[in-house]
């Protein structure tokens, strides 16, 4: 009776084993996104401030609009049509160590079945006043229930 339990115990691992090496491996790939305009002369993004300033301790944030009704909750007039039966627009945000000037979204990327890395560089002023980096691209539709991680850098020297 040991001899089979140990066997079955034994055939038991070897198949999750298996299994596991059976599966295939995730590759990262590259996301393709254009950048959504954050211009204030032409949207006026009403909440935009409300959710920079009052998640302020939050570290760097990201929010999924899938809708025309969640941006509706964003935007008081014109701004570029999204078609989101095709595309999600994400809005990234976070903390700078002095005045925001630029931000710039330099890469995204898929790096699981749900999670996604999103690359920004931030050109700041030169000034002691804490601030906030905003970006929106616009992409392939994404769930809703997908995860982020934001990489931010904050260059010296900014690429021309």
């Amino acid at each position: 009776m040991k001899k089979l339990l140990s066997l079955l115990c034994v055939s038991a691992l070897t198949g999750a084993f298996c299994t596991a090496c059976a599966e295939p491996k995730f590759e990262e790939r590259d996301v393709p996104f254009i950048e959504y305009s954050l211009e204030y002369d032409s949207v006026n993004w009403i909440n935009l401030n409300y959710y920079l300033y009052s998640h302020y301790s939050s570290g760097n944030q990201v929010r999924i609009i899938s809708s025309d009704e969640e941006l509706e909750a964003y935007v008081t007039w014109e701004h570029t049509a999204i078609d989101f039966s095709k595309k999600t627009l994400i809005l990234a945000y976070g903390a700078t160590p002095s005045s925001f000037y630029e931000a710039l979204t330099i890469g995204f990327t898929q790096i699981s079945n749900i999670k996604y890395r999103l690359e920004v560089s931030v050109r700041l002023y030169d000034t002691d006043a804490i601030d906030r980096w905003f970006i929106a691209i616009v992409t392939d539709k994404i769930d809703g229930s997908s995860k982020f991680e934001v990489d931010v850098e904050f260059p010296d020297v900014w690429p021309e």
